[in-house]
C-alpha cells in the first residue's frame, strides 16, 4: 500500500486548534521535536496513537507521548505535477 500523502505533497493544515483530544478521529500534523509527521489520530481505551495510513511501515502504531505537539488538523493536500518537483 502507498501512502496517501507523498514526499513533495503540500499539505494545508487548520492551527486553529492544538488539542490532543479535539482531532482523535482525524488526520494531524504532529511535531516530535526532530519533525513534523501527518498520522491519523485515534483513541484506544485511555491511549493516544498516532496511526499511518500504510500499515506496511515499521512503527504502525505511536504512542502519543508529551514529546509529541498537535500542530494542526489535516484539511487536504495537493499532489505538485511531477514537472515542479524537478526544479
Amino acid at each position: 500500500m502507498s501512502p496517501l500523502i507523498s514526499t513533495g505533497d503540500i499539505v494545508i493544515v487548520d492551527m486553529r486548534k492544538r488539542s490532543r483530544t479535539a482531532f482523535i478521529g482525524g488526520i494531524v500534523a504532529v511535531s516530535d521535536g526532530e519533525g513534523v509527521s501527518v498520522k491519523y489520530l485515534r483513541k484506544s481505551g485511555n491511549q493516544l496513537l498516532l496511526v499511518p495510513h500504510n500499515p506496511d511501515i515499521d512503527n504502525p502504531e505511536i504512542e502519543v507521548a508529551e514529546r509529541h505537539r498537535v500542530v494542526g488538523l489535516v484539511l487536504g493536500w495537493v499532489h505538485p505535477p511531477a514537472k515542479a518537483l524537478n526544479k
